[in-house]
């Protein structure tokens, strides 16, 4: 089993700008709005909750596709999200010294919230284990995963980052999921990516996430 992992994703935050050059693709969808009112017009809502995203409406450019084509793996989309979820950015990253992956940056409001909740599909392939926080429960993804292997959601206290914890708090991840015949694994976060393209945002709620990782299906590039 691909366990946990924060630390891959910060490290390749932090190298965003540096990697801008050599990157396979690094493209946004969209701009990243504060509030709800700013969703852009062009960029219409995805699907909501129980109905399924077919590869022609996950609003990837053809673009970003080619990308993850280069990569080499599956690309792995969510297939039940909640209403208003939107794709606001794609960056797709290879470099010598720290492989290869992508992120999937998506977006939603709640009606009782002023700021968006955000999450991220990721995929990298290789780097894996490191802390996890005290809070798990069990998780599936039966379209995608290793038959047999156990897989678990982590997330943080409302009381984090403190001298016992790394983690942002509320911050939420899965285990990395193995697919057949690919190198490294998948998985969703929301609090462990440093980036812009996440500011103004809260994290998503266990249950939520929990939902929408059994939900990762495999779709080609």
């Amino acid at each position: 089993m691909v366990k946990a992992k924060m630390l891959k994703s910060s490290a390749w935050a932090s190298l965003l700008p540096a990697l801008g050059a050599i990157a396979l693709g690094g493209c946004s969808i969209s701009s990243v709005p504060d509030s709800a009112a700013e969703l852009p017009v062009s960029q219409p809502p995805a699907p909501t909750v129980g109905q399924a995203i077919a590869p022609e409406s996950a609003e990837i450019s053809v673009a970003d596709r080619a990308a993850i084509r280069q990569l080499g793996v599956p690309l792995v989309v969510p297939t039940d999200l909640p209403p208003e979820t939107y794709l606001s950015d794609v960056v797709v990253e290879s470099a010598p010294d720290f492989g290869q992956g992508y992120t999937l940056y998506y977006r939603y409001f709640l009606p009782e919230m002023a700021t968006a909740t955000c999450f991220q599909v990721e995929y990298a392939d290789g780097g894996f284990g490191g802390p996890v926080p005290p809070n798990s429960q069990p998780i599936t993804a039966p379209a995608i995963a290793q038959p047999g292997q156990n897989y678990s959601l982590y997330w943080a206290g409302d009381d984090s980052p403190n001298e016992d914890s790394p983690f942002l708090a509320n911050a939420v991840f899965s285990d990395w999921i193995e697919v057949p015949g690919v190198p490294g694994g998948y998985r969703l976060s929301s609090g462990l990516i440093e980036s812009e393209r996440v500011r103004a945002c809260n994290w998503i709620d266990p249950d939520s996430a929990a939902r929408i990782v059994s939900s990762l299906s495999q779709v080609e590039p």
